[in-house]
């Protein structure tokens, strides 16, 4: 009875029930952010301190924020602009600004800044909050403006990663790029569901992961670690050379790979992998030396950008059936394959198989892909098997 009525209360607030968790993270916010800049911290602990906050402003503009613009959570136009005011002293931003900027980029048009009395309101907000400060604690800036310009970085990141695979090089996606792990989308209230949010701009936060798009393009990694992605690829390949040499190690690798490329290929109909793409398993090739063996029959192409690590590949699988190809992998060179295999270190959108089945090697925790088989605890990896529409 007790949790009926205050249910109803708070539907009676807020627009939405399942929009209380935001209204609570966003004091809690403000209260992390507040103990911050109060203590004022010097020397070294100003560093911790800079990031935390700089942390804060572009999660909560990401989410909070990124909410509130598009369904305001309170039913009452007063309250709704207070929550907006408190957004605004917490992340520095003046959330109309940030509203007229964003749904702009809905619209595909440059932004243009317009006055209102909202943001006038804003304006004088954070005209008090850095006049109380400076009067109050002026210390605080120290720690205030760094993590300001910081968090806008990374509200930038942020903002460019949700429309590219891997940032560098890469061409921008309109429609949005998703990622759809399960720990990013539970603390970004579903951010990482961006093409769906596009393609449903009017839609509840909450509703997005039942509005999956099959055809979204989609990366392993959250927006805010994308740019990494190419030096996870150049760490990897580093860690990759420790096995050239015959070794212990060398045959735990092999043994293992081989023991998860065999289960997955299992309820395949192998006569009908006919042509075989490896990318980017020019350093150590032991995707190619085992595939030689389950898949005696097939065409195996080794695709690798890297000169070096083809040569590399090549002196130890000196195997005149496989073809050493030097070029990048790009999903449109799929229709040209019936198998194609994808590194860990792999660099752009996670595949949306339409002819070739995938088999993409993934973290230990990422259990995505039609079957996902176990390659190695200690080696923190497993096997994902992405089917094409046809073989569903």
């Amino acid at each position: 009875m007790n949790a009926a009525i205050a249910r109803s209360s708070t539907e009676g607030v807020l627009r939405h029930a399942r929009d209380l968790p935001l209204v609570l993270a966003a004091l809690v916010h403000a209260g992390v952010a507040s103990a911050l800049v109060a203590a004022a911290p010097r020397g070294v602990a100003v560093v911790p301190a800079v990031l935390a906050l700089a942390v804060g402003i572009a999660w909560s503009s990401n989410t909070l924020a990124h909410v509130h613009l598009h369904q305001p959570l309170f039913r009452s136009r007063r309250a709704s602009y207070a929550f907006s005011l408190l957004l605004t002293v917490t992340t520095f931003i003046p959330q109309t600004v940030w509203t007229q900027r964003h749904l702009a980029h809905h619209a595909g048009r440059p932004p243009r800044l317009r006055w209102t009395a909202a943001l006038g309101g804003e304006l004088l907000a954070l005209a008090a909050t850095v006049a109380a400060l400076v009067a109050l604690q002026p210390g605080a800036l120290r720690v205030v403006l760094p993590a300001y310009l910081l968090g806008l970085a990374a509200c930038r990141v942020q903002g460019d990663a949700e429309h590219s695979a891997s940032i560098a090089g890469a061409t921008p996606v309109a429609a949005g790029v998703s990622h759809y792990g399960r720990l990013y989308n539970l603390l970004w209230f579903n951010d990482g569901y961006h093409a769906e949010h596009h393609r449903h701009p009017g839609r509840h936060w909450s509703d997005l992961p039942a509005l999956r798009c099959p055809d979204a393009a989609t990366s392993d990694l959250p927006p805010i670690l994308r740019p990494l992605g190419a030096v996870r690829g150049h760490l990897l390949g580093a860690l990759e050379r420790l096995v050239l040499r015959p070794s212990a190690l060398q045959r735990f690798v092999l043994e293992r790979h081989r023991r998860a490329l065999a289960t997955a290929l299992q309820g395949l109909d192998r006569a009908t992998l006919r042509t075989v793409a490896v990318v980017g398993g020019g350093i150590f090739p032991r995707t190619a030396r085992i595939l030689r063996e389950l898949l005696p029959d097939a065409q195996l192409v080794v695709i690798d950008a890297s000169e070096e690590s083809l040569r590399l590949g090549r002196s130890m699988l000196p195997d005149a059936a496989i073809e050493w190809r030097a070029a990048r992998w790009s999903p449109a060179d799929e229709r040209d394959f019936d198998l194609v295999v994808l590194p860990l270190a792999f660099v752009g959108a996670a595949p949306t198989p339409t002819r070739a089945v995938h088999l993409v090697h993934a973290w230990w925790t990422d259990r995505r892909g039609d079957r996902s088989v176990p390659v190695s605890f200690a080696l923190f990896k497993r096997l994902s098997v992405l089917l094409p529409g046809s073989l569903r």
